[in-house]
């Protein structure tokens, strides 16, 4: 693993680079609107028991918007599902969803908000282009708990940045601790981005879309996929960009009440 290194932060801006090695030239990448045409039917998870819960991308038109969505873990209280391991094979494996170059790494992040401190690690995938600038899938994978090492993570994070990888190619694993405190709160915060603007992760195949938002519903016990938070306001359905902003809009100049 290449140099890497702490970095501190009150709101998730983005994956900080720890190389300016890697070939990220936008001309290298497809057009993102040939996504829009041919969605990937690689997903950034397994779609298996192991997913609970989560939500689709919250835009700026919803109640409460939120610049990604989530997947949420199962509850592995105790090491009930996995065990109180160190073995990043142990866990469940995270995927490119296209063909791209690992942009970024952080192998370690301390979260502070409103809400408490929280901890996670992440990369980022340049996979797209839009008008000359190089879009990137964010992957913000949140254990949440602090590990008390800052390089405990690091080899859960299975690439460096500058390494070129295929669609379906394993990037990282999902570590899930055993504190009974942190329940299905796991997950992975994924969204779209260019520059500093976010945009909606609206990328799958409807069959995925079907399949994940049948994972997350209610009748499976999904709380949280609802346009105000959890448990509060609409039901987002299986739209992955739900009320998105002409500029959380990955293919063209419009807002859209369901992108998916």
């Amino acid at each position: 693993m290449g140099f890497r290194f702490k970095f501190f932060s009150i709101i998730f801006l983005g994956l900080m680079s720890c190389s300016d090695t890697s070939d990220s030239t936008a001309s290298n990448y497809p057009d993102i609107s040939s996504f829009n045409t041919n969605r990937s039917d690689q997903f950034i998870v397994e779609l298996n028991a192991n997913i609970v819960d989560g939500h689709m991308y919250r835009g700026e038109s919803a109640s409460t918007p939120h610049n990604g969505a989530h997947i949420n873990f199962i509850n592995n209280s105790g090491g009930t599902h996995f065990p109180n391991s160190t073995a990043p094979s142990d866990y469940p494996s995270i995927y490119a969803v296209a063909d791209g170059t690992i942009t970024a790494i952080q192998p370690y992040y301390e979260v502070i908000s409103s809400n408490g401190t929280h901890y996670r690690y992440g990369l980022s995938l340049a996979f797209a282009n839009q008008d000359g600038e190089t879009i990137t899938l964010e992957y913000s994978i949140e254990p949440m708990v602090d590990p008390g090492d800052s390089q405990f993570y690091e080899n859960f994070i299975l690439v460096d940045v500058g390494d070129q990888v295929k669609k379906g190619a394993k990037l990282a694993t999902m570590y899930l601790s055993t504190d009974s405190t942190i329940g299905t709160d796991h997950h992975i915060h994924f969204s779209l981005k260019k520059n500093n603007s976010f945009l909606s992760p609206s990328i799958f195949t409807p069959a995925i879309m079907t399949a994940f938002s049948q994972k997350i519903s209610t009748a499976n016990g999904g709380q949280h996929n609802y346009d105000g938070g959890k448990g509060t306001g609409n039901w987002m359905s299986d739209c992955m960009g739900y009320k998105i902003a002409i500029t959380e809009n990955p293919y063209q100049n419009t807002a859209e009440s369901c992108l998916k």
